[in-house]
């Protein structure tokens, strides 16, 4: 009897160890996979949902893109690609022109094109379009055309100013060009007043100026 009692705590713990194994443990270890896949298939639901997200964005921005385009230039103009590339050439041209001339990286050269480019472009054909609504001839739209083009190339220059100020921390290219020539000249003059009196050692201004002398 002594002997059976003895082994009852013996059989208890082995008989809590086969629940464990057989019932709390695996019911802990599937709710614990239950989970994991759960969390699976929620981050696989939202990049399914962003990804729709982003194809549905890349669709609708062109699309606006050239609703915005055909109500500035209007449906008749829009739908006229070869009218349309004839009107807006010489923009694209003073654009290009714009550009080239303007020192500085590409993305300033690209700022500086691309706002004239517009800026003539669309004020143009605007012009136009106005002109015809209050029942000009053509000839008369093609004049308001041109002089809104040139109004345009004006604003658009300006715009594209102040983004390149704000891109080179207050000056455009062309003014930190002129600030940098100006200084250049100017040690040019004392280095000149230098020599002259004899004051001073010589100095190359164009070597100062780069920093290759002291």
């Amino acid at each position: 009897m002594a002997a059976q009692l003895l082994a009852l705590p013996a059989l208890a713990k082995a008989l809590a160890f086969a629940k464990g194994l057989t019932g709390l443990g695996t019911g802990a270890s599937v709710a614990k996979s239950a989970g994991a896949l759960g969390a699976f298939a929620k981050g696989a639901g939202y990049k399914r949902l962003a990804g729709e997200a982003l194809a549905k964005a890349g669709t609708m921005v062109p699309k606006s893109v050239g609703e915005a385009t055909k109500m500035i230039v209007g449906k008749d103009l829009y739908n006229n690609k070869g009218d349309l590339l004839f009107r807006l050439a010489p923009d694209a041209a003073f654009g290009v022109m714009g550009g080239v001339m303007t020192p500085g990286d590409l993305g300033d050269k690209v700022i500086a094109g691309g706002t004239q480019f517009l800026g003539g472009g669309l004020t143009g054909i605007a012009a136009g379009r106005g002109a015809r609504a209050l029942g000009m001839g053509q000839r008369a739209a093609d004049m308001a055309d041109m002089v809104g083009s040139v109004g345009g190339d004006v604003l658009g220059m300006a715009v594209g100013d102040q983004i390149l100020k704000v891109k080179g921390g207050g000056m455009t290219p062309m003014e930190q060009q002129i600030m940098e020539q100006d200084a250049l000249y100017r040690a040019q003059l004392e280095q000149e007043f230098l020599q002259k009196y004899g004051i001073g050692a010589t100095v190359d201004p164009g070597m100062a100026a780069n920093g290759l002398v002291a």
